[in-house]
């Protein structure tokens, strides 16, 4: 009876010359309040408008160079996506007080737009189709580096979350669908750390101190009644 040969052991792995994508592969770039206004110093009039509506609402690009008058609820003060306008397929609706600018362009906007051209946003009377060469000029010129226009977005949530707007709501507005995905486009950086410290610190000061006090109420209740 023949016993099988045995098959001698690869001397490499097939598998090493597939291409892996790296699993550390998102972006962290945010741009801080002085850095923004020096963005829109640097920036020409049009896309100032574009840059703070993402600035403050975490739309995304093709959201807001789509947007059309009649998702523009200035009565209401909202801005309402159907589910058409946005990359997820589910419509949603976006508060305009998120900046205090936010109502009063949107206003000033409608006053001057053209009764027959539905784009909110126009250079030289057309819609807005593309910002990746005057957005890269304005980095330039704001000595703002590795920033792109979809860091923005990064951005807007960043600040909801420091402005202590609860994650769930912060989903509702940017769009996001899981926790997972969100959490990549909040940013923390160590002022925001520290911010929690200083939060958790006069929390438990306060803690302590209301239960130190309550405590010698009791005792000075039992002293009283003995």
């Amino acid at each position: 009876m023949r016993m099988p040969q045995a098959r001698p052991f690869l001397d490499r792995n097939p598998a090493r010359s597939v291409w892996k994508e790296k699993e550390d592969n998102v972006r962290d770039e945010i741009l801080e309040p002085a850095q923004f206004e020096a963005l829109q110093e640097n920036s020409p009039a049009y896309l100032r408008l574009i840059n703070l509506v993402a600035y403050a609402t975490a739309m995304r690009r093709g959201e807001i160079l789509g947007l059309t008058w009649n998702k523009v609820d200035l009565k209401g003060g909202f801005i309402r996506l159907k589910g058409e306008d946005t990359k997820s397929g589910e419509g949603r609706i976006i508060p305009l007080a998120l900046s205090p600018e936010l109502p009063g362009m949107f206003r000033e906007l409608q006053k001057t737009r053209a009764l027959h051209m539905p784009s909110v946003f126009l250079r030289d009377g057309q819609p807005v189709r593309s910002l990746k060469g005057s957005f890269r000029a304005a980095c330039k010129a704001a000595g703002i580096t590795n920033f792109r226009f979809h860091d923005l977005r990064h951005t807007a949530i960043t600040n909801m979350r420091r402005a202590g707007i609860d994650p769930l709501t912060i989903m509702q507005i940017s769009g996001h669908k899981t926790m997972v995905c969100f959490t990549r486009y909040n940013s923390f950086r160590e002022a925001d750390l520290k911010a929690a410290a200083d939060k958790s610190n006069t929390y438990l000061t306060l803690a302590h101190k209301k239960a130190s006090k309550q405590a010698s109420e009791r005792d000075a209740k039992n002293v009283a009644s003995a």
